[in-house]
Order: structure tokens, then C-alpha cells, then sequence
């Protein structure tokens, strides 16, 4: 019983959170998930894998300054937002086009740490 437990905790953690990474890698994080054992399954709850919706509501109402770059540890943009606060431009681009992306990025970054995959670059 409890291996169906934690087959059904894992199935609930995809249903989750599968949406928070790039679509074109969806479902070998999904075989990789449903195929840890319950130590690392458990060292990946434990990370913080970033919620889009979240993010787009930090970057709507406060990436004008920064906000969310910050929060997903992009200190460089954050930076460069932050000193361009007083235009409207940068904030907007960024907002409509690239922090979705980014967020979605760094999930899949931190999912690799957990797992032990180093970056391709």
C-alpha cells in the first residue's frame, strides 16, 4: 500500500507542476519524476520550483522595478530593470515576452541540480 501511496504522490506532484517547465522537455521530466526513488522524489519537493501564474502577477505589478527577476534569481536583469525603472519600455518587453520563459528556464535548471544533470550549454 504504501508504494501505491507514493506512485499517487508523484502521479499529483506532475499533475502539479509539470507546467512550471519548457513543454518541449514535459515529458521526460515526467518519466524522470515517475521513476525516482522516494529519497530524491523528496529532495525535489523541497526545491522551490517557481509558480508561472506567481511570477506574472510579481512581474505585472512590480517588475517595473525588478520584482521578479529577483525572484527567480536573475540579479543582473533585476539589476538592469531596477535602473530603468523610470521607462515604461523595458518593463513592458520583458513582462509580454521573456519572463515566462526565463521562469520556466530556471524550474528546469533547478530540476537538473536535484537529479544530478549538469547544463548543456
Amino acid at each position: 500500500m504504501e508504494a501505491e501511496q507514493f506512485l499517487l504522490a508523484k502521479e499529483k506532484y506532475c499533475k502539479k507542476c509539470i507546467k512550471r517547465f519548457p513543454s518541449k522537455n514535459r515529458d521526460e521530466i515526467r518519466e524522470k519524476i515517475m521513476a525516482m526513488d522516494e529519497e530524491l522524489f523528496n529532495k525535489l519537493q523541497q526545491t522551490k520550483i517557481q509558480s508561472i501564474y506567481a511570477i506574472d502577477w510579481i512581474s505585472f505589478l512590480l517588475g517595473e522595478f525588478g520584482v521578479d527577476r529577483f525572484m527567480i534569481g536573475d540579479k543582473k536583469h533585476g539589476i538592469l530593470k531596477l535602473i530603468f525603472c523610470w521607462s515604461f519600455f523595458p518593463w513592458f518587453i520583458d513582462y509580454v515576452f521573456l519572463i515566462n520563459k526565463a521562469t520556466r528556464n530556471v524550474n528546469l535548471k533547478r530540476f537538473n541540480a536535484v537529479i544530478g544533470v549538469e547544463e548543456q550549454k
